[in-house]
């Protein structure tokens, strides 16, 4: 291995070894019970806080209670995916860039312009993630295609 795959490819093993932190979980705080009013009915209703009616029903669906809907696993595991993915495209193309700054001489400024250009349109991509969620996988397929052109050129000039 060139050591400029090496340098392109080592991100991914430094990756592997860092694991989310996890997130502490909020207590739950319930309002005490209020004074029955003068009318003698318990002003207290624990459905109001849930969002619901009076009269709801337990076994209504939770999507019609203003709830999130709930996403299917497959689909979530498709999503964490190109999430991932796209993190392993930045963190090489910041490489790239980096590797690119040490070199002076005009034969890169192409390379370099075509580089700063993919990081801007990446960043544009990361803002509108839920714009462009149909066209994810393209996405990912062209920048991986873009990065091997990147390495294969910086190989025959270096």
């Amino acid at each position: 291995m060139t050591k400029k795959n090496r340098i392109l490819w080592e991100v991914d093993e430094q990756e592997d070894e860092t694991s989310p932190p996890q997130q502490p979980q909020q207590p739950v705080q319930t309002q005490p019970p209020q004074q029955p009013d003068s009318s003698g009915a318990d002003a207290y209703d624990p459905n109001a806080e849930q969002g619901g009616d009076t009269y709801g029903d337990p076994n209504a669906d939770p999507n019609a209670m203003g709830a999130e809907p709930v996403e299917d696993p497959a689909v979530r595991i498709q999503k964490i995916g190109r999430i991932f993915e796209l993190k392993k495209i930045f963190t090489r193309l910041i490489t790239v860039q980096n590797y690119l700054m040490e070199f002076s001489d005009d034969k890169f400024d192409e390379m370099k312009t075509s580089v700063d250009e993919a990081l801007e349109l990446f960043h544009i991509v990361s803002i509108n993630i839920n714009t462009y969620s149909e066209e994810l996988d393209e996405i990912i397929v062209n920048y991986y295609k873009f990065l091997t052109d990147v390495v294969k050129k910086l190989e025959s000039l270096a």
